[in-house]
């Protein structure tokens, strides 16, 4: 058969595996980092007659423990990520979030590693609070809190009207992938096969032991992210629009943060240990543990041009 190698390289770039192989090589890069490709899992795993979801994440990536500073917790990273190469008729995508961002809680999935006698336990700790200040997130105040997202034509003739390409796919990958790794490991160190955990080798520790894992969801794109401004009372009652002058489009954004919605399969629990008295007025006593439903995910949505920016300037602190 000859190989028409236009042709080929044509079909070849449409599948998304070269940009895949990009974005692992940009991590594979720096320091501090290790990644693994096509990690298959199961979520909720198979029982009995109930076959699992099965499914693979394009690229897990492990940001080893560094020092500790104000500006970062120092604890091991676990990001989970999905790249999507942009076609044409979706290449821009334009965020919207409510105008007032204390309507929406940020969910910050991490682990506590407890040291016990016998083993290295992994416990949960979602966090409603938390900053990214290497990112340009000084405080949670500061997040996106993009919620909505339609996909234009790059040559704006149009919106996106194939629904099999869309923002959610991708995002609900990553967050697939994050909640069954979250939800699954009970014990320290998390088995991923290419990643090795550099506190423990041949079954004894070789340095200090990090406190806490902080799971990350991630969409990598070649699609261009702006994020809608506007105040929401300037739409018009006669037809629901907004005139031009009224609204602000922020981009092209280097990365934004994304509240997914997670399905009733991905959804977590977060305990809690204080509940209001009925006796005593908004005395808080002590009554737990109680479990709150966690329903969204902050998920990063970052821009490939800008990939290795966001991952050198990865900070969180709580």
């Amino acid at each position: 058969m000859e190989i028409k190698q236009e042709k080929f390289t044509d079909l070849y770039n449409q599948t998304g595996v070269p940009f895949q192989y990009k974005t692992l090589e940009l991590i594979k890069e720096l320091t501090n980092f290790q990644a693994t490709l096509e990690f298959p899992f199961t979520y909720p795993t198979t029982k009995g007659p109930q076959l699992g979801q099965s499914s693979a994440i394009d690229i897990i990536a492990l940001r080893e423990k560094i020092k500790k500073t104000v500006f970062d917790f120092g604890g091991l990273v676990l990001f989970f990520i999905e790249c999507k190469r942009a076609d044409p008729e979706n290449k821009i995508w334009l965020f919207s979030a409510p105008q007032d961002n204390c309507s929406v809680s940020p969910s910050f999935f991490l682990k506590i590693i407890k040291k016990t006698n016998e083993f290295l336990k992994l416990e949960p700790n979602i966090q409603r609070v938390g900053s990214f200040p290497g990112l340009g997130y000084s405080s949670a105040a500061d997040l996106n809190y993009c919620l909505q997202c339609v996909e234009f034509r790059d040559d704006l003739k149009d919106i996106n009207k194939n629904k099999t390409k869309t923002v959610y796919t991708p995002l609900l990958q990553a967050n697939h992938a994050m909640s069954a790794f979250f939800n699954q490991e009970e014990y320290y160190p998390p088995k991923i096969e290419g990643i090795e955990f550099l506190e423990i080798k041949n079954g004894k520790l070789i340095s200090e032991i990090s406190e806490q894992i902080l799971f990350v969801p991630v969409v990598v794109t070649t699609a261009d992210l702006f994020v809608t401004k506007y105040n929401p009372i300037k739409v018009s009652d006669n037809d629901g629009k907004i005139n031009p002058s009224n609204i602000k489009f922020d981009g092209p954004k280097k990365w934004i943060t994304y509240e997914f919605p997670l399905p009733d399969y991905l959804k977590s629990y977060k305990d809690f240990i204080y509940d209001i008295s009925p006796t005593s007025g908004n005395t808080l006593i002590k009554r737990g543990p109680l479990k709150l439903e966690v329903e969204r995910s902050t998920t990063f949505i970052v821009n490939s041009n800008h990939w290795q920016e966001f991952l050198k300037n990865f900070s969180f602190q709580i």
